[in-house]
């Protein structure tokens, strides 16, 4: 069995907030709408965020700090996130989050996702999970090899490893083998999908944190691959499709892992 993670499928912001942000801010670009649609699968437990990353970024640690490097996220990557993708400040001046408004925005948002996937993870039912995410195909200021060379892969697997799969020379340890990610990759090639390793994202504090106790991978979709634009709509066929070819991949690898 697998269970899956979606932490940035919300776009809703508390009402508190939305007089405060500034306009020219570009939330839409940043949230990852229609994934929870996309994996309303029978019979698939899914714990996902409920609140705009914004305001909570649940794949980054509650104190800020980057496991991998041992400092504070930049700006624009942080759980306390203040900015775009492009630097824009997300609240008018003098208007950002309060101390105990932080405070209490992780406890309402941030502490019971962790408490649901704690939940799932001690049960011991289940072989791996997939942390969903959608990468932006130009609104974004990440920057990756794959970039120059066609344009960013359909999807792309994260173990925190190396574009093969494999450890990478930071000595993070690998959230599942790279067999395992390598046999996915190759199944959603056959399907049609353009597949990168590691690159652009190696994942993200879900799977570091959940990597000893269980196999787990952190799979970016492509936006252009079920919506209209970086900052747009959801398109219905698309979505269909999509999550059916992803249904039956998680499902073989599980069958895989059974045998």
């Amino acid at each position: 069995m697998f269970f899956l993670t979606i932490p940035h499928c919300s776009v809703h912001i508390p009402p508190e907030l939305q007089p405060r942000l500034n306009p020219e801010a570009n939330l839409r670009a940043m949230a990852e709408p229609g994934l929870d649609l996309l994996f309303a699968l029978p019979g698939v437990e899914t714990v996902a965020g409920d609140v705009h990353l914004s305001v909570v970024n649940l794949n980054r640690s509650r104190d800020d700090i980057n496991p991998r490097t041992g400092d504070p996220y930049p700006e624009t990557l942080s759980q306390n996130v203040l900015a775009d993708f492009h630097g824009m400040p997300l609240y008018r001046a003098d208007a950002e989050h309060s101390p105990v408004e932080r405070k209490n925005f992780l406890q309402l948002y941030y502490d019971p996702f962790f408490v649901a996937v704690d939940r799932l993870v001690a049960s011991g039912r289940y072989a791996f999970f997939v942390d969903i995410h959608s990468m932006n195909e130009d609104s974004t200021s990440y920057v990756s090899k794959t970039d120059s060379l066609g344009g960013r892969p359909d999807m792309c697997l994260g173990n925190d490893g190396d574009p093969a799969g494999e450890a990478h020379s930071d000595g993070m340890p690998l959230t599942c083998p790279a067999p395992f990610i390598r046999n996915m990759a190759a199944m959603l090639t056959e399907k049609g999908y353009r597949c990168a390793l590691n690159d652009p994202f190696r994942g993200g504090y879900i799977i570091q944190t959940y990597g000893s106790r269980i196999p787990c991978l952190q799979l970016e979709m492509s936006k252009r691959l079920f919506m209209t634009a970086d900052n747009g709509e959801c398109v219905a066929d698309r979505l269909r499709a999509l999550g059916r070819h992803l249904s039956q991949v998680f499902s073989a690898m599980d069958r895989q892992r059974a045998g």
